[in-house]
């Protein structure tokens, strides 16, 4: 029974070439010039290049296709927008989250991370005004803001500080869990649900446990060491 010498595959009797990576077969016996390879060379596929311009503006055109028939489909039914601008407001967050940083070759994620989170306030401001709820000065703005700061550092440090990651996500998910009793607060304190917090105490407890762990971690260099011979970490 033979064997393939480049891929493997088991070769049948009196063949002399891999059916599956066409490698000529070598017999054992037979004397192989030492300046021959005993396989072809390898050659990468020639990628074609991708027209940049013109996926970009296919996207744009799935974006903007939408925007079209629900515009008429409103306008036919009602003869005036109704809830077109629902529909409008949230295909642009998309479009800013999804395609914008495709426009840049090379795109600054903190930069990006900023421009994300500003869409996200602008889209929930014109919600809070087109439902006149009131509700974005005291809620979302503080919400949208907190988790603008938590991600804006984590992104900032990953990019510009080339060491100390444990110590990064650890100070991160325990920011995470003293942001949570922010929300249940502002839930509290805005829609007048209770007068006290109730469960955020168990999402900062768990944060405050994980990132105090990877901070330890992160402390003590033969923990570090034991973790990674056991789990690859």
């Amino acid at each position: 029974m033979a064997y393939c010498i480049r891929c493997g595959v088991e070769l049948g009797a009196g063949e002399e070439m891999c059916p599956l990576c066409h490698t000529p077969v070598r017999h054992p016996d037979v004397t192989i010039d030492p300046t021959q390879k005993p396989y072809p060379a390898y050659q990468k596929p020639r990628e074609e290049p991708v027209n940049h311009s013109g996926a970009l503006f296919l996207l744009t055109m799935l974006f903007v296709l939408p925007l079209v028939i629900c515009c008429l489909c409103d306008l036919l039914i009602h003869s005036h927008l109704t809830w077109f601008h629902y529909v409008i407001s949230s295909m642009l967050l998309l479009y800013v989250v999804l395609v914008l940083p495709m426009w840049f070759r090379h795109p600054n994620p903190v930069v990006l991370v900023c421009v994300d989170f500003i869409a996200v306030a602008l889209f929930l401001l014109y919600m809070d005004l087109l439902t006149q709820g009131g509700w974005f000065l005291p809620f979302a703005l503080p919400v949208t803001g907190g988790a603008m700061a938590i991600v804006v550092t984590v992104v900032t440090l990953e990019k510009y500080v080339h060491k100390g990651h444990l110590f990064i996500f650890g100070g991160a998910i325990i920011a995470l869990g003293g942001y949570t009793m922010l929300i249940e607060g502002l839930v509290n304190l805005v829609f007048h649900v209770r007068e006290h917090l109730l469960w955020s105490y168990f999402p900062l407890a768990a944060c405050f446990f994980i990132g105090m762990s990877l901070i330890v971690i992160a402390m003590s260099p033969s923990l570090r060491e034991s973790l990674h011979k056991k789990f690859f970490l």
